[in-house]
């Protein structure tokens, strides 16, 4: 491991690691912020509705 911009406080140093065997990986979040978890959270959230009311009638004509 090696450590870069040490002049600064620990929080903004850049650290590079040699990692061997490790992959493949999954990048959550982009260059503005944005969180590929977040948006995949808010977009199953948003059909649950739907999907919990097709839920409700398949069981109704089940019965």
């Amino acid at each position: 491991m090696s450590s870069h911009w040490n002049e600064y406080i620990s929080q903004f140093r850049l650290l590079t690691l040699n990692v061997a065997a490790l992959g493949p990986a999954t990048v959550a979040i982009d260059a503005h912020g944005n969180s590929l978890y977040d948006q995949l959270r808010d977009q199953a959230q948003a059909r649950m509705p739907q999907l919990l009311q097709r839920l409700e009638t398949a069981r109704k004509a089940s019965l």
